[in-house]
């Protein structure tokens, strides 16, 4: 005398590779026609590398262009400013003849809104006559 066996699990012996197989060709399918381009267009160009376009605006930046050229080339891009303070203005000023590359102030151009860990930023320094005199591009890490 034996068990019966549970029809529930024959169902699933015998139907269970079919979901399986299923799951699995739609995926093969699905990514085999992955593409950058809507629609299949030719025309249509892949979505752009936000890292790359900040880098290539990052080269267009000059020593002593204007904070409203700066702001021109970053139009659209979240930015925050920060003013340096007087006592590091001072120590610079101690080594620094130049009264021209003191820094005044730093804007930062985040790559994207909401920038999180990863993402990144341009760190442009001005001095007091609002001209560019330093510039960095960096990631936002912890």
């Amino acid at each position: 005398m034996g068990i019966a066996p549970d029809s529930r699990h024959q169902f699933v012996l015998r139907k269970g590779p079919v979901p399986c197989f299923m799951i699995f060709a739609t995926a093969a399918i699905g990514f085999v026609g992955c593409d950058d381009r809507p629609n299949g267009d030719p025309n249509s160009k892949p979505a752009p590398d936000s890292k790359q376009m900040l880098n290539d605006k990052y080269d267009l930046i000059e020593m002593n262009m204007t904070e409203a050229q700066v702001d021109q080339i970053f139009a659209g891009h979240p930015r925050g400013i920060e003013q340096v303070s007087p006592k590091v203005k001072e120590g610079i000023r101690s080594f620094e003849r130049n009264s021209s590359l003191i820094p005044s102030f730093h804007k930062f151009y985040d790559e994207k809104p909401n920038a999180i860990e990863h993402d990144f930023y341009i760190d442009v320094t001005f001095n007091e006559a609002h001209l560019v005199i330093n510039k960095y591009l960096g990631e936002y890490i912890k």
